[in-house]
């Protein structure tokens, strides 16, 4: 209740005209799945008596759960199917190999909409143990990051990236949201799912991730066949 009333005070001081939907996203486990179906439930019920739609995330590996979270839609991530606490992985925002165990899994009972990712991100490894997410860094400084794989530096030189300190021998492992790993996942997605009614989703929107990509690379990501 306190979170469907704090959203419904965000629409009315943002007077968002037309609001249709309420979408909760929530990375869940096994230990909070109760816990959240419960709210999924009395939220779904909620909005539905006041004529809106109750949305959910959802993860591939979500997508064959034969007691799926109760809502009226779902979106399916197609990000962040890799593992960027482990340093040994190619790329954690999505690879087709890490994605196409689930792909041919989709129980849910509701209509499914689509998303795909186009940001990018540089996670820093010390001692072979993730610390953290960079932002914004630059590094084309061959004096200070040593390229040691096609998407590996090491540091070479101590430095600051904004007000993270990186020491000498830290491996930086710059991520990108590849189209062809979008594009094979999403050809195997439309043979195994109806795409034709759902809703493509890029994330994130904005000019500085969609220069990135052709304007044929972006319709097909928001195609829907």
């Amino acid at each position: 209740d306190r979170i469907l009333r704090r959203v419904e005070a965000m629409v009315s001081f943002n007077r968002l005209p037309n609001v249709k939907e309420v979408q909760f996203d929530c990375d869940w486990t096994s230990s909070t799945y109760w816990t959240y179906r419960q709210i999924c439930n009395h939220a779904k019920n909620t909005l539905n008596a006041k004529g809106l739609r109750f949305s959910i995330t959802l993860r591939l590996h979500q997508m064959d759960d034969d007691d799926c979270m109760p809502a009226d839609r779902g979106v399916l991530m197609l990000y962040n199917t890799g593992s960027f606490k482990n340093p040994d992985a190619a790329n954690s925002i999505l690879t087709y190999n890490d994605a196409e165990p689930y792909i041919r899994h989709n129980d849910i009972k509701y209509p499914v909409d689509y998303a795909y990712p186009t940001y990018s991100w540089s996670l820093l490894y010390r001692d072979n143990e993730f610390k953290c997410i960079i932002r914004n860094i630059d590094l084309s400084d061959s004096s200070v990051y040593e390229k040691i794989d096609y998407n590996k530096y090491k540091v070479s030189r101590s430095t600051t990236a904004g007000d993270i300190r990186l020491s000498v021998g830290d491996i930086i492992r710059h991520e990108t949201s590849e189209f062809k790993e979008i594009e094979r996942v999403k050809s195997d997605m439309s043979r195994m799912h109806d795409m034709k009614r759902s809703r493509q989703i890029i994330y994130h929107l904005d000019s500085a991730n969609l220069s990135n990509y052709t304007d044929n690379e972006i319709e097909y990501m928001l195609m829907a066949y």
